[in-house]
């Protein structure tokens, strides 16, 4: 913390990377002057550059007077650049080139102005890993790793719990009008201990603050707690029993073969005898259609237990079957 020397703050989001930056500028001797913080990844590419390095007048579209950068505003002070990994490229080169030179020239200017800064950075990526992707410069992940800060998630500091939970509670007591803090009964702590903490300490305060608003009494009972922390084991909230696929059908109980083929036998004799009439109109005996009629046919083919009308009788069976000729045609028999 003494020296000048630019810190790199790795961990999770929600660890606390800011507080440990705050912490490492209040014990540095830069402690009289202003930190300045900044996400990187929360300003689009096009407004970050004119952020840090400030523009001139006329410098672009909308620029309609001198803008001072954040580099100049952290002058013998501490400027913060969270998520560093969200840099686009061009600006990882002008950065680097800051870091080494020491001065900065606002966007649209053409002096250089000097700038005594301390820079902490803090990412929640492997920057590493980033380097061998090409998509984080191998030179600048060099320039910022001279002071490297890890810090290691809640869920592998379960002794710590108990710390935070004791500040923040008094804390938000205050801060919400309430005349004593609250604590934590042993269950309750046992319970928080066992947690994995997805969201690690941004998680725990939100927890702690609900508390002190909802709860009445003055000390919080393990069954106060929200349920996906009192599942004990579980990760985010989610059960840790493991699946074991879906749920086998319940077996179908045997029916009997009386009970079960008597009805639908009686309903498909009832459909099949009304499909038939249907299918099937009878006519009173020796009347003909005006189809048959007409071609000379007969029922035979239709109903075979029904004679043909012409059956019996000599030289008249065969007549129908004879080519029939067009009007006006002799007719030889």
């Amino acid at each position: 913390a003494p020296t000048r020397s630019t810190v790199l703050v790795v961990g999770e989001s929600g660890t606390g990377k800011e507080l440990v930056a705050n912490a490492v500028h209040w014990a540095s001797p830069r402690r009289d002057q202003r930190i300045l913080a900044i996400n990187c990844g929360a300003i689009p590419s096009d407004i970050l550059e004119s952020e840090l390095f400030g523009h001139e007048k006329g410098a672009f579209t909308g620029a309609v007077s001198r803008k001072v950068g954040k580099f100049e505003l952290a002058h013998e002070g501490t400027l913060f650049l969270d998520e560093i990994s969200e840099l686009y490229p061009e600006l990882q080169v002008k950065l680097l080139r800051v870091l080494e030179e020491r001065n900065v020239m606002r966007v649209g200017g053409s002096e250089l102005i000097e700038v005594d800064f301390r820079l902490i950075a803090a990412t929640n990526k492997d920057l590493e890993k980033l380097v061998a992707e090409d998509r984080f410069r191998e030179d600048l992940y060099y320039r910022l790793k001279v002071v490297t800060l890890r810090i290691p998630p809640l869920r592998e500091r379960p002794e710590d719990i108990a710390l935070l939970a004791e500040h923040y509670l008094a804390r938000f007591a205050a801060e919400h009008g309430k005349e004593e803090p609250k604590t934590l009964s042993k269950e309750a702590l046992e319970v928080l201990a066992a947690y994995p903490w997805p969201g690690n300490v941004r998680e725990l305060k939100n927890v702690l603050e609900s508390l002190v608003i909802f709860h009445q009494a003055d000390t919080v009972a393990a069954a106060a707690l929200p349920a996906e922390l009192r599942r004990t084991g579980s990760a985010g909230g989610r059960s840790s029993k493991p699946w074991n696929g879906p749920a086998a059908a319940a077996p179908t109980p045997p029916r009997s073969s009386r009970s079960a083929c008597a009805p639908c036998s009686a309903s498909s004799r009832t459909i099949d005898r009304r499909a038939s009439t249907r299918a099937s109109p009878t006519r009173p005996p020796g009347r003909a259609s005006p189809t048959e009629r007409r071609y000379g046919t007969t029922r035979r083919g239709t109903d075979p237990q029904r004679p043909a009308r012409d059956e019996g009788r000599p030289g008249q069976a065969d007549r129908h079957h004879r080519p029939r000729l067009l009007r006006g045609q002799l007719h030889l028999w």
